[in-house]
């Protein structure tokens, strides 16, 4: 067991909303309550790449954390195209030792993925919303070369034929697609018609 007061409190604090955030996406009503869940929750909703990726351990020596900078390619809600963030997700790797979380975000290095981001508890860092869910990939299709999110929840919209699926065997969706949702769900969140 990891002690050390405070350090220990929040980790675990932590650790309980991470759990708690997903459940209640699921709970939302289906896969497109829990994408709208997800854009509601969010403060910052971004495309972006991966542009560069580290891991420390914390002051106390008992936790990993990595750190993974994102340049915003296209931004839904919160920050600008161009502007640079840094996500924050506890576990990595330092030297030979690794700490994981179970259904945490995984970063790499040139990848594209649509962020839902949250305040982390350290200053100019973000947090993915429901640990995992709040990052979806984004990969081409090897015959048309059309952007496709892999894995978003919600059903599929206008998928050319023969697209890939996601790695849980769900359909992948045409970027554009996916962007306009959560531009909608915003724009209705914050009174629009």
């Amino acid at each position: 067991m990891v002690t050390g007061g405070r350090h220990t409190a929040l980790a675990a604090l932590g650790l309980i909303v991470a759990a708690v955030i997903p459940t209640a996406v699921r709970a939302a009503g289906g896969p497109d309550r829990a994408r709208e869940a997800l854009a509601r929750h969010a403060q910052v909703v971004v495309l972006g790449r991966c542009t560069a990726i580290r891991s420390n351990w914390n002051a106390a020596g008992t936790l990993i954390s990595t750190y993974a900078t994102y340049d915003v390619e296209e931004a839904v809600v919160g920050a600008a195209r161009g502007e640079q963030l840094m996500v924050k997700a506890l576990g990595g790797t330092v030297g030979h030792i690794s700490q994981m979380v179970v259904d945490g975000p995984r970063f790499e290095l040139g990848a594209r993925d649509v962020l839902f981001l949250v305040a982390a508890d350290e200053p100019d860092a973000l947090r993915t919303v429901g640990l995992g869910r709040g990052q979806w990939r984004v990969a081409a299709d090897p015959r048309s070369a059309e952007d496709l999110v892999i894995g978003a929840s919600g059903p599929p919209r206008g998928l050319p034929d023969g697209a890939p699926v996601a790695e849980d065997g769900g359909p992948a969706e045409r970027l554009g697609a996916v962007l306009e949702d959560l531009r909608g769900y915003r724009h209705t969140a914050a009174g629009g018609r």
